[in-house]
C-alpha cells in the first residue's frame, strides 16, 4: 500500500485523494482522484500526458491507475505472425463458430476459406477468412467530418457518443457534441450528464435548420483556424426504421448534415438482437447512407454471430465494439484480428473465457 500511495503521488501530485483500494494478484490496485483542470493538448510532456490520462480515467470511473495507454492505439496492430498459436482443428473451429450463433451459411463459408489458407494456426487462418468475407473500417480518433450516430431504441447511441468523445479527449482533443434527441423523456438530462462528466458542453438541436447552422459555424471555425479544429459527434433520436415518417425525418436530418459538413451517419446496433430483425433494420438505415456500424452491448451478448451476419448480409463495414459500460476505453476497434480472437477465445492457450477475451480484443 505504501508503494501504491507513492505511485499515486508521483503520477497525480500530493493533493491526490485515495478513493478505494483492492488487493489483486499483482499487488494493490488503487483508485485515486484529484481536483484539477484537465491539461490542454499543447502540453505534451510525458508526465503531463500521464497525469491527463490518470485524471480522466478517475473522473470516468475506470477505477484503475494503470490501464493500457491510449497512445497504444497509434502503434501498428499485431501481425498475423504475432498471434497466439492455436492448432488448426476443423471440428473445434466449427464448434466455436456455432457457439457464437453464426448462421450455417456464413459459418461454412468462413471455415471453407480458412481451410484454404496455408497455415497451421487457426487464428491466422480465421483472421484471413474474415478479411476475405467481411469489411472492417474502424473510426479514427479524431474524424475529419462529423459522426452522426443513428439506431434503434436502446442501441446505446448516447453513451456511444460519450465514449467516442472520451476516446478523443484521452488523446488531447477537445470535442464538439450535439444532440437532436430533445423530445424523449429524460434524453436531455442524460446527454447533459455525460457532458458534465466529460467537461464538454452538449448543444441541443431541435430541427435540421438548427443543425445546419451549428455545423456551418463549426466548419467555418475550423477553416479560420485549422489548429483549433475539433472532432464532432452527433447523437440522434431513436426511431423505428419501418415507420415511413420517422425514417423520412431522419433522412432530412442526415441529408442536411451531409450537405453542410459531409457528416457520416454511423449505425449503432446492439449485439443481442434477432438476426432477421437486425438485418432488416440495418438495411433500412443503409438506404440513408450508413456504411459503418458500431456494435454495442457485446460484453453482455458475448456472441458475435448476429452482428457478423448483419455485416455480411447488408455489406456494412464493422467499425467499433463496446466492450465495457465505462466511458474511457469503452470502445475497441473491431478488426478481423479481434473478431478471430473473440470467436476462438475458448481455444486460446490460456483458456480465456468470453469476458477476458473482450478485454484482450480491445487492444488487439
Amino acid at each position: 500500500m505504501a508503494d501504491a500511495m507513492n505511485d499515486v503521488r508521483l503520477h497525480m501530485g500530493d493533493d491526490a485523494i485515495i478513493v478505494s483500494s483492492l488487493k489483486v494478484l499483482e499487488g494493490i490496485e488503487v483508485t485515486a482522484a484529484v481536483e484539477n483542470s484537465r491539461p490542454q493538448k499543447h502540453k505534451s510532456a510525458p508526465e503531463v500526458e500521464d497525469a491527463l490520462e490518470n485524471l480522466l480515467q478517475a473522473r470516468l470511473r475506470i477505477g484503475k491507475l494503470a490501464i493500457p495507454s491510449a497512445k497504444k492505439e497509434k502503434s501498428s496492430p499485431p501481425s498475423k505472425s504475432d498471434l497466439p498459436v492455436i492448432p488448426f482443428d476443423t471440428d473445434k473451429i466449427r464448434k466455436a463458430l456455432k457457439n457464437h450463433d453464426l448462421p450455417d451459411e456464413l459459418r461454412d463459408r468462413l471455415l471453407a476459406t480458412a481451410q484454404k489458407i496455408d497455415t497451421d494456426n487457426a487464428l491466422t487462418a480465421l483472421t484471413t477468412a474474415l478479411e476475405a468475407c467481411l469489411t472492417f473500417e474502424p473510426l479514427p480518433l479524431a474524424p475529419a467530418h462529423p459522426i452522426m450516430l443513428v439506431g434503434l431504441p436502446g442501441s446505446g447511441k448516447t453513451v456511444t457518443m460519450a465514449k467516442l468523445a472520451a476516446r478523443a479527449l484521452l488523446e488531447g482533443y477537445e470535442t464538439a457534441l450535439l444532440t437532436t434527441d430533445t423530445n424523449r423523456t429524460g434524453a436531455s438530462a442524460q446527454s447533459d450528464a455525460y457532458g458534465d462528466l466529460l467537461e464538454q458542453p452538449i448543444t441541443h438541436v431541435e430541427n435540421p435548420d438548427e443543425l445546419t447552422c451549428h455545423l456551418d459555424r463549426h466548419i467555418e471555425a475550423a477553416h479560420l483556424d485549422p489548429a483549433t479544429a475539433t472532432p464532432c459527434f452527433i447523437d440522434t433520436a431513436s426511431l423505428n426504421p419501418f415507420d415511413r415518417e420517422e425514417l423520412e425525418a431522419l433522412h432530412q436530418l442526415t441529408k442536411a448534415a451531409r450537405h453542410v459538413a459531409r457528416a457520416e451517419p454511423v449505425l449503432t446496433i446492439a449485439a443481442g438482437g434477432h438476426i432477421g430483425a437486425m438485418c432488416e433494420a440495418a438495411g433500412a438505415f443503409a438506404h440513408l447512407g450508413v456504411r459503418r456500424l458500431i456494435v454495442t452491448q457485446l460484453d453482455i451478448a458475448r456472441r458475435l454471430g448476429p452482428v457478423l451476419s448483419v455485416a455480411d448480409r447488408t455489406g456494412l463495414s464493422l467499425a467499433q465494439m463496446s466492450v465495457t459500460p465505462y466511458l474511457a476505453n469503452g470502445l475497441a476497434k473491431l478488426t478481423a484480428t479481434s473478431c478471430a480472437r473473440l470467436l476462438l477465445a475458448d481455444l486460446e492457450p490460456a483458456g480465456d473465457q468470453a469476458s477476458p477475451a473482450l478485454k484482450q480484443a480491445a487492444h488487439a
